[in-house]
């Protein structure tokens, strides 16, 4: 049985103690969408983890995830 090609995208939060929140990327990730899966995670996913006052964010340089930050 065959299998063809594909790839699955993910955006995720983790942390030394534990893993927060995950969403599923089904298209092509633009500035907009990326915007508002942090607007939707990252803070619920702090929270989660415990960290809410004291946690910083950082990315990488992916120019998708440039624009407007």
């Amino acid at each position: 049985m065959k299998h063809g090609g594909g790839s699955v995208m993910i955006w995720g939060c983790i942390y030394s103690f534990g893993v927060g929140g995950m969403t599923f990327i089904e298209n092509t990730m633009h500035h907009k969408d990326y915007l508002a899966i942090l607007k939707n995670n990252l803070h619920k996913s702090a929270e989660k983890l415990g960290i809410r006052q004291i946690f910083q964010y950082y990315q990488d340089n992916d120019q998708s995830r440039r624009h407007g930050l």
